[in-house]
């Protein structure tokens, strides 16, 4: 790497609270268009480990969008881990 090329050492980095995927398609799209970033943080996210997912009325989720991301995303590393309030478990994928 050349000393004076500062874009070779920048960490490109995304944090995004993804709704639990009620706006999927426009979601998924951007994620695929910016799939070269470097580190990805999504916050509301929900994987079809989790057991006793429940949607309020009105409120469409995708309970697999952890694994739908991951898909897009083949050269990340995935992982995912469930907060709570009691016994949380990491998932790695």
């Amino acid at each position: 790497m050349n000393s004076h090329d500062k874009s070779a050492s920048l960490l490109r980095l995304i944090s995004l609270n993804v709704w639990g995927g009620q706006i999927l398609n426009p979601l998924l799209e951007f994620i695929h268009y910016h799939r070269n970033v470097d580190f990805f943080s999504f916050q509301e996210i929900y994987s079809r480990t989790q057991k006793g997912i429940v949607s309020k009325p009105g409120e469409s989720i995708c309970t697999d969008l952890f694994e739908r991301i991951a898909d897009i995303l083949p050269n990340h590393i995935a992982l995912f881990r469930i907060f709570c309030n009691s016994s949380c478990r990491s998932v790695e994928i």
